[in-house]
């Protein structure tokens, strides 16, 4: 087995050139297996190289929110986001001139997305940010959540227009491509939730193709509830998705909820409605929901940031 990049030494063989090595009938074949896995993009040491990904609706630029209006919480969610270094982030609610000042105060970040309401700038954006350093874009796009998901509509019993979207990235570091979905379903419509859900998977399986997907965003749905048996059952049109709160190889930290209002001193008093989901061929190494708050015993944002760290396969 490689050990950093050397072969660990027997005593008892003889010392070869890594020429003979080659060229040895016993040792040759296998050296030279391990050296072409170690070559291959996507393999080798792209294996052990995580992807932290966040998903987090950051609230909507509303002036009625007082002291947790967007001009006073905007330079701790820049500096948040700063801090953890997410590499792939989904946000949730961001209008466009929000989704530009956090692009502003990041570095090394590209973002794509389009507003709800025309595709373009026009309402809310489920933007998705990545870090142009690690990740070339290859494509992206954005849909809606409805029976005619290629224009600006709104589906089944939805309040709002709801929307979908999309990257495939390249991990410069091993080659691997996957695909992140960033969405937002509607907070009063049950049946457009269940649909959303439906689709979301249908298109999954469509767009991404043989690429593994992570489906990240603001379900307003709990866990128990029919979203998230849509995007989970084993039977169903697409991929299955896997919660990655329910069993990281390396366990889980902070609260169990992810709704909490902006007040911290009341606690976590909501339900965990913001998920990541992943292919089955995805590993989830951690996962976290994260409660920095400012000055003042107030969030950033009354929803809860959700992070985990993913392996591509």
């Amino acid at each position: 087995m490689l050990n950093g990049g050397f072969l660990p030494l027997n005593p008892l063989l003889p010392l070869f050139s890594l020429a003979e090595l080659l060229m040895h009938p016993i040792y040759g074949l296998s050296l030279a297996a391990l050296l072409a896995l170690a070559a291959v993009p996507g393999r080798g040491a792209g294996l052990s190289a995580p992807v932290r990904v966040m998903t987090w609706n950051i609230r909507f630029d509303n002036p009625a929110d007082g002291p947790d209006a967007w001009p006073l919480r905007r330079e701790f969610v820049q500096s948040l986001l700063r801090y953890h270094r997410p590499e792939v982030i989904g946000i949730q609610e961001g209008l466009i001139h929000q989704v530009r000042e956090i692009a502003a105060g990041l570095d090394g970040y590209a973002w794509c997305g389009g507003g709800r309401d025309d595709g373009r700038e026009a309402g809310e954006l489920c933007a998705v940010f990545y870090d142009s350093a690690r990740f070339d874009p290859l494509e992206n796009g954005t849909f809606w959540l409805s029976p005619t998901p290629e224009r600006p509509s709104r589906g089944w019993d939805a309040e709002l227009n709801r929307i979908c979207t999309w990257a495939r990235l390249r991990d410069r570091r091993t080659g691997a491509r996957f695909c992140v979905f960033n969405t937002h379903l509607d907070h009063r419509g049950v049946a457009a939730r269940e649909e959303s859900a439906r689709l979301l998977r249908e298109r999954i399986g469509f767009l991404a193709g043989d690429d593994p997907a992570l489906l990240i965003g603001d379900f307003n749905a709990r866990p128990e509830e029919a979203p998230h048996a849509v995007l989970t059952a084993p039977q169903g049109s697409g991929p299955a998705l896997c919660d990655a709160w329910v069993a990281p190889e390396r366990g889980r930290h902070g609260p169990s909820a992810t709704f909490s209002g902006f007040d911290a001193t009341r606690g976590i008093v909501g339900h965990r409605i913001d998920w990541i989901l992943v292919c089955s061929n995805v590993r989830v190494l951690r996962h976290a929901i994260l409660t920095d708050f400012r000055d003042g015993a107030r969030f950033p944002s009354d929803h809860l940031p959700v992070v985990a760290d993913v392996v591509l396969p």
